[in-house]
């Protein structure tokens, strides 16, 4: 096997939140690490007498929805005179094994990040090398890795914008204020509300979702809205100051 190394560096490593492959277990892939696509949520039924399948998936739902991506990377480790393979192996399965990671960017594709949860699966042991693998189940769709949480300017919101991040900050209610938001994603997006006081809210949107009304409490409720695909129209009485935040970038598979 191959080891391809820039500016004392091999390529191919990854960056799962504060750790490194490579910078902190001296770690190289066996192959090119690849995420694996997620699969499509299908409903399909077997009917008697017909031929082929009745195709049920967007019965329920205008929109697509796809599993975790799932899959697994092989790395062989390099013994340093710092470290035996003992060492590296023990320190990785204490801060990599069963973790969630909102932050886990290849060096072969730099823009954008996953998130989700890895597991140590297996290592192997013998003369020549150590390997170990490292498995993964991630949310099916990638972010920007530029994407952050800013703060935001209500308008009315344009489906065919290129910016990838539409921010908002607090908004004042005194009596009745109504505000209207495309998400442009395929699909829900949670946004966090930080109220003053406890607020009345009325959802609606353009995909045919019945109207939904809830009661915000006072103080910090994490994904209070549910955005859903298209636009989606809200409506708030009472008296408070509202503050919203929540990266809605245009996620992708």
């Amino acid at each position: 096997m191959n080891v391809y190394f820039a500016n004392d560096n091999p390529v191919h490593s990854i960056s799962l939140g504060a750790y490194n492959t490579w910078s902190n277990w001296h770690l190289f892939p066996t192959t090119r690490p690849l995420v694996a696509p997620p699969k499509p949520v299908t409903k399909l039924e077997k009917v008697k007498g017909f031929n082929g399948y009745l195709d049920y998936t967007k019965v329920l739902s205008s929109t697509m929805t796809f599993e975790d991506r799932e899959g697994s990377w092989e790395f062989r480790v390099i013994e340093t005179s710092a470290n035996s393979w003992e060492a590296v192996l023990n320190d990785i399965v204490s801060k990599l094994d069963g973790q969630y990671f909102d932050s886990i960017i290849l060096q072969d594709e730099p823009t954008y990040k996953y998130r989700g949860r890895l597991s140590v699966n297996s290592w192997k042991n013998d003369q020549q090398k150590t390997t170990i693998q490292i498995n993964y189940r991630l949310n099916p769709y990638k972010r920007l890795v530029e994407s952050e949480t800013k703060d935001w300017l209500w308008d009315e919101l344009d489906l065919t914008s290129d910016v990838d991040d539409i921010y908002y900050t607090s908004f004042k209610v005194d009596g009745y204020v109504y505000k209207s938001i495309i998400n442009p994603n395929a699909h829900n997006v949670g946004v966090d509300l930080n109220c003053s006081s406890a607020i009345n809210m009325l959802h609606t949107s353009d995909v045919g979702t019945s109207i939904k009304a809830t009661t915000i409490p006072r103080g910090l409720t994490k994904s209070a809205i549910t955005l859903t695909p298209g636009v989606n129209h809200y409506y708030f009485t009472g008296n408070a100051t509202v503050g919203i935040s929540y990266i809605m970038d245009k996620e992708i598979l």
